[in-house]
């Protein structure tokens, strides 16, 4: 792999140990002889424990989890919001599969192109005493591929899976 300017870093956001949110910040080029684009890749988790028929009847679909992460629909677009200000992006597809728990999104802001999904998952999780109960993990990736270095979605994605996922834990988390 090939990177340009500094390595990857890795920012942990983490609350306690009984939730082990995360989120995993890299940037990296896709080769020198390619596009000259940048791949910036966010990843974000929160286990839960709620069993999955739960979370599901709250995230059941685009638009019962767009709320969560301050996300709005205006049309095609999708208006997102946070302290630092707000970014809107043209959907090019959003799908949500209820069989798999996930939703899937492909969509661009300028010459910035956004993949991202969001799936739920069946585990066991250990809370407080050792005791072991069902739980969720919620599990988010994005990749934002721009010819631009510092576009403004790259601050505000981050902000956006931080907010989504503490609404989530205080919402569903019975630990």
């Amino acid at each position: 792999m090939w990177y340009r300017g500094a390595a990857p870093a890795v920012i942990a956001f983490g609350d306690s140990l009984r939730s082990t949110p995360f989120i995993v910040f890299g940037r990296r080029a896709t080769s020198p002889a390619a596009c000259g684009c940048v791949v910036i890749t966010f990843d974000g988790a929160r286990r839960l424990a709620c069993p999955i028929e739960v979370a599901h009847t709250i995230l059941d679909g685009a638009d019962a989890i767009r709320p969560w992460f301050g996300v709005t629909a205006v049309g095609p677009r999708r208006l997102a919001s946070t302290p630092i200000g707000g970014v809107s992006l043209d959907v090019v597809d959003e799908r949500w599969d209820p069989s798999q728990h996930a939703l899937e999104v492909r969509a661009r802001r300028r010459r910035t192109q956004l993949r991202a999904h969001l799936t739920l998952r069946s585990i066991v999780h250990t809370i407080e005493r050792g005791r072991v109960v069902d739980g969720t993990e919620i599990w988010i990736h994005v990749e934002l591929t721009s010819a631009e270095h510092r576009d403004r979605l790259a601050r505000v994605v981050p902000l956006l899976l931080h907010r989504g996922l503490d609404l989530l834990a205080s919402e569903l988390d019975a630990s």
